[in-house]
């Protein structure tokens, strides 16, 4: 199912799963699609604690600021309309083995390789690649879906209540030095009303990313985290999404499930795991990274897919999970995904904003340049990004 929605010169729409049905009303935004991969991707933001120490930061992106309350965090923005998702329905067989690790070989083994006696090789693709839409991989064919949808949700169920893309000073570190990588954050020079319209949106009702975990601990063992896009319910269409305490009801769509065998529950698509909280710090991702592609709102729409995607930050709660505040969603894009993103878009789309395909790629490289090497072939081939993110309790009252 496609939630497409119109693009604008400004504003972004991210999100983690299908465009699905719902009650979203158009916005200036774009859609997104999250596809759960089975490589290492783990990354660790040895960043978090400092980012917690402080709730003040500086605006470089020439726009209005203003104090989130995030750790060190300013926004460059106040509100923003970003719209829907759509979920890849193949996601669970892009990839191999649950476990791609990387112990012994240079760091960076792509999401499609294991590491072997010190060697990134390529992995096997179950069933030869994806399955099509509505069917699963039984390890050597695709088979039909038989798997029913979740009845059940929660207990612990949050709601992202703040989304934006965090400044180039503000990351997690991706490539082992200790220090933040956010390159892309210097995009909201070139776009600095892109938070503006993500916070609108979000205040509005108009994007609903919902986090649940049923098995939560915070003993720092590991559990599970849905992500799931959905829609304020109609018998609370007064609730406050953004409220800490308003508790909202919310519906999801059946796109957010992959297809699986008869007799089990229909998978998330999006499923971050392994997923630990000790002495109050999440880490979710890991070994099972994620794959997200995001829109930008250039011309008709530019897509663009991050890899290896984490979670990161702060939560409260020793038995139940209250609220997220300070994290981060982490990734990178690879700098030929990105050039395939923007040779992707009709010439035709680019004359409406007055400029040709290679014009936006000289305008763009004067401020986004790959930092990170994701193979570890010694040259830096991809960009890393961050979101900035904060959430509150609700509540998942149906699948629709």
């Amino acid at each position: 199912m496609n939630r497409a929605l119109p693009f604008t010169a400004v504003g972004l729409c991210v999100a983690l799963s299908a465009c699905g049905t719902g009650n979203r009303n158009p916005s200036p935004g774009a859609a997104a699609t999250t596809d759960a991969s089975g490589a290492d991707a783990s990354v660790t933001d040895t960043s978090a604690t400092n980012d917690a120490s402080s709730n003040a930061g500086q605006d470089d992106s020439g726009s209005s600021a203003s104090d989130t309350g995030l750790a060190g965090n300013d926004t460059g923005g106040e509100s923003s309309d970003a719209g829907a998702t759509t979920i890849d329905a193949a996601a669970p067989q892009d990839a191999g083995p649950a476990d791609a690790g990387q112990v012994g070989c240079p760091k960076g083994c792509t999401l499609k390789e294991k590491c072997v006696d010190g060697k990134c090789v390529k992995l096997p693709l179950p069933c030869g690649g994806a399955c099509p839409s509505g069917m699963y991989c039984d390890g050597t064919k695709c088979m039909g879906s038989g798997c029913s949808y979740p009845t059940k949700f929660g207990p612990n169920i949050q709601k992202v209540s703040y989304f934006q893309i965090a400044q180039s000073s503000q990351g997690c570190d991706l490539d082992g030095n200790k220090k933040p990588n956010n390159v892309f954050g210097n995009i909201l020079k070139l776009y600095p009303a892109v938070n503006t319209e993500l916070k609108k949106s979000i205040d509005d009702g108009l994007f609903v990313l919902l986090l649940e975990a049923p098995e939560y601990k915070t003993d720092g063992t590991t559990f599970g985290i849905n992500g799931l896009l959905g829609d304020l319910d109609f018998s609370n269409s007064k609730c406050s999404p953004t409220s800490p305490f308003a508790n909202c009801k919310y519906t999801v769509d059946t796109d957010n499930y992959a297809a699986g065998p008869s007799g089990t529950t229909c998978p998330a698509q999006v499923h971050f795991d392994p997923s630990t909280v000790k002495k109050g710090e999440l880490q979710a991702g890991g070994t099972k990274g994620q794959t997200i592609t995001i829109s930008l709102p250039i011309a008709t729409g530019l897509d663009v897919t991050l890899t290896q995607v984490t979670l990161q930050g702060y939560v409260k709660g020793p038995t139940k999970w209250t609220e997220t505040k300070p994290a981060k969603l982490c990734g990178v894009i690879t700098k030929d995904d990105f050039d395939k993103a923007i040779d992707s878009v009709p010439a035709d789309s680019w004359k409406q904003i007055n400029l040709t395909k290679e014009q936006v790629k000289t305008i763009i490289a004067a401020f986004v340049n790959p930092d990170i090497d994701i193979n570890g072939d010694g040259k830096k081939d991809a960009m890393s990004i961050a979101m900035l993110f904060e959430s509150v309790p609700g509540q998942i009252s149906k699948i629709q």
